[in-house]
């Protein structure tokens, strides 16, 4: 849902079925944004998050979560304490979701080019 929201919204999409298979992924391409899942197999969003704040220049960062009320409540502060620059919890407002990314791509942009 969300990979196909990006799509239609004129982004270029990557994605992969687990925690490993994105750092494998991102390890030798350059992306303009990272939307992560918190929650999933083999290494989850929070190392994600580790992993990419360790290179030189990492792209922007965004959290999502689901699962109990308590899990949605702790989950996305932790992810931006670990350096998410945005977080948004499940079911997810797509519209909120592009206009975050359009917001960190654009930063992002702006910063390279100035």
């Amino acid at each position: 849902m969300v990979g196909t929201a990006f799509t239609r919204a004129g982004y270029i999409v990557l994605e992969a079925e687990n925690g490993n298979a994105a750092l494998a992924m991102l390890a030798d391409r350059r992306v303009d944004l990272v939307v992560t899942d918190i929650i999933m197999p083999e290494a989850d969003g929070y190392e994600i998050i580790l992993r990419l704040k360790q290179l030189p220049s990492r792209p922007p960062l965004i959290a999502v979560t689901g699962g109990s009320l308590r899990l949605r409540m702790e989950l996305p502060g932790m992810a931006r304490l670990l350096g998410a620059e945005a977080a948004f919890e499940k079911p997810l407002d797509l519209a909120a979701l592009l206009a975050e990314a359009g917001r960190l791509i654009g930063a992002g942009r702006t910063e390279t080019t100035t």
